[in-house]
């Protein structure tokens, strides 16, 4: 590029050329200074546009003309139009050339436009909720209530938050009919609502005791466990049903064969409800499982008082003895679940927090003054007790079998009162009752056992 700038600044003078050198640079395109037919004007001629001045080639070369003579003087060329001319128009067109790959109009590199549509995408779609959502949240609501009770909160509040739980279980019963979860978390929060006190009727309770006894029942057919059955056997003996009870006893002790307060449960409650066979049967069982010598050796005096009371009836097996008239187990519940009313709450009736630890079950009405069997104790120096009974009659025998304490001595059934009386030390213990004493005083406290049999 200095070199061209050298050429334009200096314009050296150099020799002219003949016509027939002038006509041989036209014939490759170029034009001269000294070209008669184009004059060259005083000033720098301006630059020829970038494309359409570069000089098309021709369409067919002429002949060579005959060389010059060789004494010629050598021709004079204009370096200015000869390198100028050229050059300039091929940096233009590189210039273009490079301008125009870059144009914005280039379709490469133009950018698509796209729809709004195009950029949000398809619609997420809704995954649907499992059933531990819905036992998550009936949790939940139903520890808020609890929080909401102890903290004395308004009933209505504590009511609210009952219902809420209750939906959420009901929501996972009907979405999921089939996963025993649902129905085992509706039932544990109407047992909740069942008087805890085995001497309290369920009377106010009894839509909720009826409905949670329905849905462990569906919860056992759809997947039998020891838990769901000790539940079922615990809600009959609220009612006060023993044979139920006994029913649901047994088929926990052959899910959970090595649990010692199921088979205590059961041969306590078979001895009330005068299955002695049976229970002799089931503390057999129950003896090999505890550990503790103390409790060894009670269970065991138990089992031979038992023992001892067959003995002395022998022509009345026990299986003869009709205990409480057995239930069809069915319950007849409305078609929706009931709903937790708020002057129940208010009324005194309280949410129990689900049991960490297996109680001792107890049929509610089982009590001395209407069971065939029981305990009782004759004090340090005393030599007779009474025993309450609204079993006795005069077709009634009494039998008795010491079952603690009481060194030697046998106790007795001293006399009988079939006429409703009431204990003068516990007015609220009222029927007949027999006397039961000793030939002397008892050297400790004396234990023993009795019997009624028709």
């Amino acid at each position: 590029m200095e070199e061209v700038l050298f050429a334009l600044d200096h314009k050296p003078k150099m020799p002219s050329l003949t016509s027939d050198q002038i006509n041989r640079l036209k014939a490759l395109g170029i034009k001269t200074k000294d070209s008669p037919s184009t004059p060259t004007a005083p000033s720098a001629t301006p630059l020829p546009s970038p494309v359409s001045s570069l000089p098309s080639p021709p369409q067919s070369l002429p002949s060579p003309p005959a060389p010059p003579p060789q004494n010629l003087t050598p021709p004079t060329i204009n370096l200015k139009s000869y390198l100028i001319i050229p050059a300039i128009p091929a940096t233009l067109g590189l210039l273009l050339l490079v301008k125009s790959a870059l144009s914005p109009s280039s379709p490469s590199l133009s950018p698509t436009p796209t729809s709004p549509a195009a950029n949000q995408g398809p619609e997420p779609t809704q995954v649907p909720k499992g059933i531990q959502h819905y036992l998550l949240a009936s949790q939940q609501f139903f520890s808020q209530a609890l929080q909401a009770q102890n903290s004395q909160r308004p009933t209505e509040e504590i009511t609210t938050l009952l219902n809420q739980s209750l939906e959420n279980a009901t929501a996972a019963i009907n979405l999921f009919p089939q996963d025993p979860r649902g129905w085992t978390q509706r039932a544990e929060l109407y047992a909740s609502l069942t008087p805890q006190d085995p001497a309290q009727p369920p009377d106010q309770a009894l839509p909720y005791l009826n409905q949670a006894l329905a849905d462990y029942q569906k919860a056992y057919t759809l997947q039998p466990t020891p838990q769901v059955t000790r539940q079922l056997a615990l809600l009959w003996g609220k009612k006060g049903q023993a044979v139920e009870t006994i029913r649901w006893l047994e088929k926990t002790v052959l899910l959970e064969p090595t649990n010692a307060q199921n088979f205590y449960d059961l041969a306590r409650t078979q001895t009330q409800a005068g299955l002695l066979t049976q229970a002799v049967k089931t503390y057999e069982q129950l003896v090999p499982l505890i550990v503790d010598p103390t409790k060894r050796q009670e269970i065991t005096a138990t089992k031979n008082s038992l023992e001892q009371l067959l003995a002395q009836n022998i022509q009345k097996a026990p299986e003869t003895i009709s205990p409480a008239p057995p239930s069809d187990g069915q319950i007849n519940l409305p078609e929706n679940p009931p709903a937790i009313q708020a002057s129940l709450i208010s009324q005194g009736l309280l949410i129990a927090a689900p049991d960490q630890e297996q109680k001792e079950l107890t049929v509610t009405g089982q009590t001395d003054s209407n069971s065939t069997s029981g305990l009782v104790s004759i004090p340090l120096g005393q030599k007779e007790t009474k025993v309450y009974t609204n079993l006795l009659n005069d077709q009634t025998q009494v039998y008795l079998a010491t079952e603690k304490g009481g060194k030697n001595l046998t106790p007795q059934v001293a006399s009988k009162y079939t006429e409703k009386i009431c204990d003068p030390q516990s007015p609220q213990v009222c029927g007949n009752y027999f006397t039961i004493s000793l030939d002397s005083p008892t050297p400790d406290n004396m234990t023993i056992r009795w019997w009624i049999i028709e």
